[in-house]
């Protein structure tokens, strides 16, 4: 029902009007994701959690208190970013995780077959999920979901509205082959993602200017399914 009706989560609305994810006072502050939760949980930033499960969002730098200001003002004139730093990552373990990433494997197995192939963390512990998040972050790799995504493959609910059919009928024609889709991912995690209209087959493409020319239906779903968090 928020798809179809182009409902924002509280969190969307929130980011919206400006708040802060974890990820970019990191940025901002140059401080570890350790450090800001528990600099949020102090008080020291404004901060407050949102979402059945729960995430930090914080005030805007404008919000903050004034020592957080000019240590966000410092680390702006800073010129290399201590948090962004390439240079204690080595290449090897950077074009290794790009490699299981494209293989489909998720953080965890990745941990996992760096852990096998013995690799391990600056500490000497094993890599674990979030540690592999964290560098997939840090070096800029994006998933495989990401990648395609950015090539112009679709969503389910992007193809739903391009043709004005439900969801699980897009999963069924491109089971049939009557469209042209993969499944992104292994195990339950997959997500299914159809190819542009202009590369399906000619039935699709003119489905999909019949349908551009029609007034919407009730119970389809709406252009702003399209959205971000749209599956």
């Amino acid at each position: 029902m928020r798809y179809t009706h182009g409902l924002k989560t509280q969190q969307e609305r929130l980011r919206e009007a400006g708040k802060l994810t974890t990820s970019e006072m990191v940025a901002r502050l140059e401080l570890s994701r350790s450090a800001v939760s528990q600099w949020a949980r102090d008080g020291r930033l404004r901060a407050a959690r949102y979402g059945s499960k729960p995430a930090w969002l914080f005030d805007p730098i404008a919000q903050q208190p004034e020592p957080i200001q000019k240590l966000a003002a410092r680390c702006a004139r800073s010129p290399v970013p201590r948090a962004t730093r390439l240079d204690a990552v080595p290449s090897a373990l950077r074009d290794r995780i790009d490699e299981l990433l494209l293989e489909g494997h998720s953080d965890g197995s990745i941990a996992e077959s760096l852990n096998a192939d013995g690799w391990s963390t600056r500490t000497g512990a094993p890599y674990n999920a979030d540690a592999i998040r964290r560098l997939r972050r840090r070096c800029g790799l994006k998933t495989p979901w990401v990648r395609l995504r950015d090539d112009g493959k679709m969503s389910t609910a992007q193809t739903a509205v391009r043709l004005g059919i439900s969801l699980k009928t897009v999963g069924n024609w491109v089971r049939k082959g009557r469209l042209r889709g993969r499944l992104c991912g292994k195990g339950p995690r997959s997500r299914m993602l159809v190819d542009p209209i202009d590369q399906q087959p000619e039935p699709i493409q003119q489905l999909a200017a019949a349908r551009a020319t029609m007034p919407r239906r009730r119970g389809t779903l709406s252009d702003a399914a399209a959205g971000r968090g749209a599956v």
